[in-house]
């Protein structure tokens, strides 16, 4: 059964995969358990990680296979001290460390893909969206105003964005916006545009 130590440390895939695959060559070489411990804990820095490790070469001192000593620490998952104990059962210890290092580093690789996958189109969805609105706020109010100033009225694709209105703090797109079909901007545009203000009652 898995202890509970009084402080209790959670490894990450990465540490875990590296982890399993120094201690599976360490076994593999002909070295013990409690000595392969020793040396991985003479090498580690994290004084957290090197307290889980001395704890684990205390218990295979007093005769505790190298599970129940990797359990007694309470750091590693059920999952990966159970196929280190098949291991021990079967004396492939060393293989199994070798197949669970593989499985945490896909495992990690994974979870790294899946944080890609999210991260990145929500960060250029909030991109595209901050630039929209800039122009939206700024940008285009200033090409309506310059149009007012000199009695044009914009047409074709510019047209698009005169519904925008920072008045009354409102904007519309259509479709023409994508197909730039000149025909439909003229014919459709501006009747658009005045039903939008007769239904909020905007004259």
């Amino acid at each position: 059964m898995k202890k509970q130590s009084p402080e209790t440390v959670k490894f990450g895939n990465p540490y875990l995969s590296s982890f399993c695959m120094e201690l599976s060559l360490l076994l593999d070489s002909g070295i013990p358990a409690e000595e392969g411990l020793e040396m991985l804990t003479a090498d580690e820095k994290d004084k957290k990680v090197t307290a889980v490790l001395e704890r684990a070469v205390e218990a295979l001192r007093g005769g505790e296979q190298l599970s129940e000593a990797l359990a007694a620490t309470g750091a590693y998952s059920d999952y990966m001290l159970d196929m280190i104990r098949l291991g021990e059962e079967t004396g492939r210890t060393p293989t199994v460390l070798a197949s669970l290092s593989r499985y945490y580093d896909r495992k990690e690789r994974l979870s790294h893909s899946v944080r890609s996958a999210v991260i990145y189109p929500s960060i250029l969805a909030v991109l595209m969206f901050a630039v929209i609105l800039i122009i939206i706020i700024k940008v285009l109010p200033v090409f309506n105003n310059v149009a007012e100033q000199l009695g044009v009225r914009l047409s074709g694709a510019a047209g698009v964005f005169t519904v925008i209105d920072p008045e009354h703090r409102l904007s519309m797109f259509y479709a023409q916006m994508v197909h730039g079909c000149g025909y439909a901007f003229n014919v459709v545009h501006y009747d658009v545009r005045d039903l939008m203000y007769e239904g909020l009652g905007i004259q």
